[in-house]
């Protein structure tokens, strides 16, 4: 978030973070909101892949990684989040994030398991 606010020239504060009334594109500090928005999503999905390493696990760690971001939105402006732009932007982040790291687990549990063949193949004189 501070690159983005580096870029737009604007104050840095949790407000781009919970307050829902600055997601929008009518100018370039919304715009970049949401791709900070969409970048963590992505850098959560490596986390995820990081972390958990279980693709079941996934969807859980994604959508409560974002209930609790609805959680703190609702507790910061003190009323529920009722734009559609934050609803949107924040369903395709867990979508995203979800997906991601899903394919990310699932490259790496698909991942043949060495086993020695060299071992198994030497005669042992008794």
């Amino acid at each position: 978030m501070y690159v983005m606010d580096f870029f737009a020239e604007a104050n840095h504060t949790l407000d781009h973070i919970f307050e829902y009334h600055e997601i929008h594109v009518t100018d370039l500090g919304g715009r970049l909101v949401i791709v900070a928005f969409i970048l963590n999503s992505l850098v959560g999905a490596g986390l995820l892949w990081f972390i958990v390493r279980r693709t079941k696990l996934c969807l859980d760690f994604s959508f409560t990684f974002h209930f609790t971001h609805l959680v703190i939105c609702w507790w910061y402006n003190e009323a529920f989040p009722s734009t559609i732009g934050w609803w949107m932007l924040n369903a395709v982040c867990t979508a995203l994030m979800c997906v991601c790291s899903e394919f990310l687990c699932l490259k790496t549990e698909l991942k043949e398991i060495p086993v020695g063949y060299t071992a198994l193949n030497q005669k042992v004189d008794l």
